[in-house]
């Protein structure tokens, strides 16, 4: 991502799916109806896997490369 914000470089959808800026490529029209998708299984989990998972993970990210577990 930085190297696209300070070179401008563009990828195409199917380029950005391939290299991980998203995980999903859809259809023309079709995000919202994937969007919702998506958003009934995150709704159907435990309350405390959703809450764990947004508070941990950030966490984990934070603790950096150098911390040997």
């Amino acid at each position: 991502m930085t190297d696209m914000m300070l070179t401008g470089r563009v990828y195409s959808a199917v380029e950005g799916e391939q290299i991980g800026l998203s995980q999903y490529l859809v259809g023309d029209g079709q995000g919202f109806d994937k969007a919702y998708e998506l958003a009934q299984k995150i709704a159907a989990n435990a309350g405390m896997t959703n809450y764990a998972l947004m508070h941990v993970l950030p966490r984990i990210v934070d603790a950096g490369q150098g911390l040997n577990l």
